[in-house]
């Protein structure tokens, strides 16, 4: 290539043109098959449950109180939350997958209506995860056919 631009002047914007295309083109070399991990998009977001699926019985559990049911995704791999009457946090992953790890809660009896410990369970089942198409959360778990539904509560406080 110097012999090549030694023999011929080429004008500056075409030494550019050349310089970004190659750039570009290295930008789009392949990973070796390999998929890369991608952060889904969910943090500084007040996730509020809305309802349980088990995809297995086909029972539904519609949350009567969702503003009690609360997760926040941090930037730092963290969580925190309520789960009706108790504050929840711990460390989740959202790469190659979907795991939350609930670490720490307040152990406050809520009453025989509560439904804190179904939504603990369900969040220490999740193993997949995402936004769907209507801009809610949705957790999954890997064998037990649960599936969790989230509303979008606006910007964390």
């Amino acid at each position: 290539m110097k012999v090549f631009l030694a023999k011929r002047s080429y004008p500056l914007w075409v030494m550019y043109g050349l310089l970004f295309v190659f750039v570009l083109m290295m930008g789009c070399t392949s990973t070796g098959g390999k998929k890369v991990p991608r952060a889904v998009p969910l943090t500084d977001i007040l996730w509020q449950w809305i309802e349980t699926v088990d995809q297995e019985s086909g029972v539904r559990t519609t949350v009567a109180y969702p503003e009690n049911y609360t997760i926040v995704f941090g930037t730092d791999g963290t969580f925190r939350g309520k789960a009706d009457c108790n504050l929840i946090g711990g460390r989740y992953v959202n790469t190659e997958g979907f795991k939350i790890t609930p670490d720490s809660s307040t152990m406050a009896y809520c009453g025989e209506n509560s439904l804190d410990q179904k939504y603990l369970e369900g969040l220490g089942l999740a193993r997949a995860g995402g936004l769907d198409g209507s801009g809610h959360l949705t957790l999954e778990s890997a064998r037990s056919g649960i599936r969790m539904l989230f509303r979008n509560g606006g910007v964390a406080p």
